[in-house]
């Protein structure tokens, strides 16, 4: 999956930006990081159309440790929609 910058975003002071995927019925789970300019790269465990297809929202949250269980502060979000 890539994920690219369309807007400024400012680095946080501490930490990292990680994309989190907030799905209807169940628990969020990380995507990946998320950049504060240009794009990355990140593997999915699995297809998009599997992962994606119950998530109703997308979130950026700044973390600290190196694998969050849950959501820290969120900077973005927004509605997940199917465009691939």
């Amino acid at each position: 999956m890539t994920v690219k910058v369309i807007g400024p975003v400012t680095p946080p002071a501490q930490g990292r930006l990680v994309l989190w995927a907030l799905p209807a019925d169940g628990p969020p789970f990380v995507l990946g990081n998320a950049p504060t300019s240009g794009s990355a790269i990140s593997i999915l465990p699995d297809t998009s159309e599997k992962l994606l297809s119950q998530v109703r929202k997308l979130a950026v949250s700044v973390e600290t440790v190196d694998h969050p269980l849950a959501p820290g502060p969120l900077v973005l979000s927004g509605n997940c929609a199917k465009l691939w």
